[in-house]
């Protein structure tokens, strides 16, 4: 990835421009839709969080060496579901079936 949106500043590989493109001037559109959606400025984030993100003590190194192992742990902790019933019909081991 190293080109930048000329609108939102997402980085693309050269292949994701869009075909009525070209590569001196490459237009995207997965990003922002050629700048027609805009995105709000994030909120700062909590103090601890914060911290932990930027500070040089041993607490902070680790969390930065491992955060992706948190994430990859917590990924699945708000996820939303909408049940089927129809695959198992009460009979067999509980099934969870995503899709999307």
């Amino acid at each position: 990835m190293d080109v930048k949106c000329q609108h939102c500043g997402a980085f693309h590989w050269i292949g994701e421009k869009t075909s009525n493109s070209s590569v001196r001037a490459p237009k995207f559109g997965m990003c922002c839709n050629h700048g027609k959606v805009e995105f709000p400025d994030l909120e700062a984030p909590p103090e601890a969080l914060r911290l932990l993100l930027t500070g040089n003590d041993d607490k902070s190194v680790e969390y930065r060496k491992n955060m992706w192992q948190y994430n990859v742990a917590l990924s699945f902790t708000s996820l939303g579901i909408k049940e089927d019933r129809s695959v198992t019909r009460g009979r067999g081991p509980p099934l969870l079936k995503i899709q999307g």
